[in-house]
C-alpha cells in the first residue's frame, strides 16, 4: 500500500511539472493532429517551357528561313520560342531589317564555309548587310564566332568559288570540328542520323551547280527500274522450273526429225 502511494504521488508530481498549472492531462483525450509542414502547402510547380521553333535552311533556304523565323517570333512570341540557323545564306535585307532581326532574334546564327561565293552576294553593302552572329567554319574544322577585322584578312582561304557553297563542303568542315572536340562515335551517330534514305531507283549525287539532289540510278526511271527488276525475276523463275520438268518435243522438232516417230501426246 505505501509502495502504491508513493508511485501515485510521483505521477502527480511529474504531470505538475509538465503543465505547470496543477490540473493532471486528461489520459483519453486525442492528440491533436501534426501541423502541416509549411513548404506542402505554399509549394507551386514551375511554369511549362514553352514549345521551341528551329528554323533553318541552306543557301536560297537560308534567306527564306530568316523571314520564316522574323515572321513567326512576331506572330507567335508568346506561344512559341523561335531560334534560327541559317546556312549559306545570302544577304536579305538593308540596315533597318538587320536591327529588326537583332531586336526580335538576337541569338540568330548563320554559318558560313570559307570560300563560299553565295554569302557575299549581293554585294551592294550599302544596301545590303547580314543579320545575326556569323560562324565562319573551313575546311580543315576550324571555326570562328564573330570574326574581328585582323582575323577577316588572314583567316580567308582566298579565291570565293560554287565548290564551297555544296551541303557536302559544309558537312565536312562541321564533322572536321567535331572530331576535334568530341568522340568519333558522336560523329558516326550522327552522321547515320543525317543519312538520307532514298528510294529504289535514286541516289544522291551533286550537279553541276554544287547541290545535292536525288537522281535515279544510271539515267533510268524507279518504274523501269522496277520494271527491269521484274523481268529479271519473270526469267529466273521460267529458268527454275525448266530445269525442275523434263521438256517434251514439239512438233516441228518431231517433223523435222526424219525417223522419228510421232508421240504419244503432243504439247
Amino acid at each position: 500500500a505505501a509502495a502504491a502511494a508513493a508511485a501515485a504521488a510521483e505521477r502527480e508530481e511529474e504531470a505538475k511539472r509538465d503543465h505547470g498549472n496543477g490540473h493532471a492531462p486528461q489520459r483519453n483525450s486525442p492528440r491533436p493532429p501534426p501541423a502541416p509542414h509549411p513548404t506542402t502547402t505554399s509549394f507551386t510547380h514551375p511554369p511549362s517551357r514553352n514549345p521551341k521553333i528551329l528554323v533553318t535552311g541552306h543557301s536560297l533556304g537560308g534567306a527564306l528561313s530568316t523571314l520564316a523565323a522574323l515572321d513567326l517570333k512576331t506572330r507567335h512570341d508568346p506561344q512559341y520560342e523561335v531560334e534560327l540557323i541559317n546556312i549559306a545564306s545570302p544577304r536579305v535585307g538593308n540596315r533597318s531589317f538587320r536591327q529588326l532581326i537583332q531586336k526580335h532574334l538576337p541569338d540568330a546564327l548563320r554559318v558560313v564555309h570559307d570560300q563560299d561565293v553565295i554569302p557575299t552576294q549581293p554585294s551592294y553593302v550599302a544596301l545590303f548587310e547580314h543579320i545575326g552572329h556569323e560562324a565562319f567554319v573551313d575546311s580543315k574544322g576550324h571555326v570562328f564566332v564573330d570574326r574581328t577585322p585582323i582575323e577577316r584578312v588572314f583567316f580567308n582561304g582566298g579565291r570565293s568559288s560554287l565548290a564551297a557553297h555544296s551541303f557536302p563542303a559544309y558537312n565536312k568542315g562541321v564533322i572536321r570540328h567535331l572530331l576535334k572536340y568530341s568522340s568519333e562515335g558522336f560523329c558516326r551517330c550522327l552522321d547515320d542520323l543525317c543519312t538520307r534514305i532514298f528510294d529504289e531507283g535514286f541516289e544522291e549525287k551533286e550537279d553541276v551547280e554544287g547541290r545535292v539532289d536525288a537522281f535515279p540510278k544510271r539515267g533510268e526511271h524507279p518504274d523501269q527500274a522496277k520494271q527491269r527488276n521484274d523481268r529479271l525475276h519473270r526469267r529466273k523463275s521460267r529458268h527454275n522450273s525448266s530445269k525442275s520438268t523434263p521438256r517434251t518435243p514439239s512438233r516441228q522438232a518431231a517433223a523435222a526429225a526424219p525417223d522419228a516417230k510421232e508421240p504419244a501426246s503432243v504439247i
